[in-house]
């Protein structure tokens, strides 16, 4: 798929539809409980979020909720539950929203997990460096380009990332 290709809804129409089509499961953007959540229950919490990913920004369900997943230890990480960030993504120049502080690094803060999910799809579809992903609808393909194109420090990411989209397919 051609980066021109990508489906691009004008500014806050996407966040507007997320909004409107999320409402019938109300729980998955207002999730703010102090016990743990199971892998199982996170992917079935955000399975919807991460469909409306895929709609609207190409990217595979499968992978959105494996990243996210891997990202914020299935949503029990502090950055998930303070910030609601639920795949790491920094704090940049390109940003201008709120910012989450901790141990010397910046991270992006969302007011809701649906609007991580929302950046995320965004986030890979403007960020050149991610071109090669949307090649692909398969999330283990999808994955790998991530993957390569240094998505996260680890030189082991894919193989983690591939472990958590076979977590997700077979709750799916």
């Amino acid at each position: 798929m051609s980066r021109e290709s990508k489906i691009f809804l004008p500014a806050g129409l996407g966040a507007l539809l997320l909004f409107l089509f999320s409402r019938e499961d109300s729980k998955a953007d207002t999730y703010q409980d102090t016990g743990t959540i199971s892998p199982s229950d996170y992917i079935k919490r955000y399975y919807a979020l991460a469909k409306q990913t895929e709609t609207y920004y190409a990217v595979p369900a499968a992978f959105t909720l494996a990243q996210a997943g891997l990202e914020s230890n299935w949503g029990n990480s502090n950055i998930a539950r303070e910030a609601n960030n639920h795949f790491g993504i920094k704090a940049d120049g390109s940003w201008s929203g709120p910012v989450y502080n901790t141990s010397g690094n910046r991270y992006r803060k969302y007011n809701s997990v649906q609007e991580s999910y929302d950046d995320h799809g965004k986030f890979l579809v403007v960020n050149p460096r991610y071109d090669g992903a949307f090649n692909s609808k398969d999330p283990f393909i999808f994955g790998a380009s991530v993957a390569n194109a240094g998505y996260a420090e680890d030189p082991n990411y894919y193989s983690l990332i591939s472990n958590a989209i076979k977590s997700v397919n077979n709750i799916i």
